[in-house]
């Protein structure tokens, strides 16, 4: 199914801060919008057609499993909005 325009859209507020829209047929979820970072969208991987692009950093670092190890160097953000910078370990 291809979503085209808001019409098909339903949103769900998960938090007081973050807004998740979905498909209103098939309940895919499409993109989350959160009020502290307005200018961050979340997309799904999986809804995106097409090859995606090299990821570019790590994000929500602090809320990752525990035993999931991090084995790259991009730049890392976590701490309680997911997107504060984490320094690096590095020299």
């Amino acid at each position: 199914m291809e979503l085209v325009g808001e019409a098909s859209l339903s949103e769900f507020r998960a938090t007081s801060n973050v807004l998740r829209r979905f498909c209103s047929h098939c309940g895919s979820h499409i993109y989350t919008t959160d009020s502290r970072a307005t200018e961050i969208v979340g997309v799904p991987s999986g809804v995106i057609v097409g090859e995606l692009p090299p990821p570019k950093a790590h994000y929500f670092v602090h809320h990752k499993a525990a035993w999931h190890a991090i084995g790259d160097a991009l730049r890392q953000f976590g701490g309680e909005t997911g997107f504060e910078p984490i320094p690096s370990a590095g020299p």
